[in-house]
């Protein structure tokens, strides 16, 4: 079947939502990532990603493949996994909520490294 005959799971607001959470419970190098496809791609279990449609992309593996998986295959995986599922809602709530603060605090952090105050001969 391809997506058009299925009705999606989630929103796109909700589907984005839940890949953040996703995120939240892998490291940063095997993130998913949202992505335009230029060309036709057949995604991880089979189903059409079209030229034009945003579709999710993670890396793995010492050449850096990359696992493809077109919005409908991701909101079944996600459905799968967090449907009915509250302890690991829970869980990957507070992961993201904190790697959230841990990344604005880290950008705060960066931006006072590179703030030098003037010399005492500068006021």
């Amino acid at each position: 079947m391809t997506q058009a005959e299925h009705e999606p799971y989630y929103s796109d607001e909700e589907l984005r939502k839940l890949v953040d959470q996703l995120n939240a419970l892998t490291d940063e190098l095997g993130q998913w990532n949202w992505t335009r496809a230029r060309v036709e791609h057949e995604d991880l279990f089979g189903d059409t990603i079209r030229p034009g449609e945003d579709y999710l992309k993670r890396e793995y593996g010492p050449f850096l493949e990359h696992v493809k998986l077109s919005k409908l295959s991701m909101s079944q995986m996600l459905f799968a996994l967090f449907e009915r599922n509250l302890r690991l809602q829970t869980i990957s709530e507070r992961l993201h909520e904190h790697s959230k603060e841990d990344r604005e605090q880290r950008a705060r952090k960066a931006v006072n490294r590179l703030y030098v105050p003037p010399a005492s001969s500068d006021l």
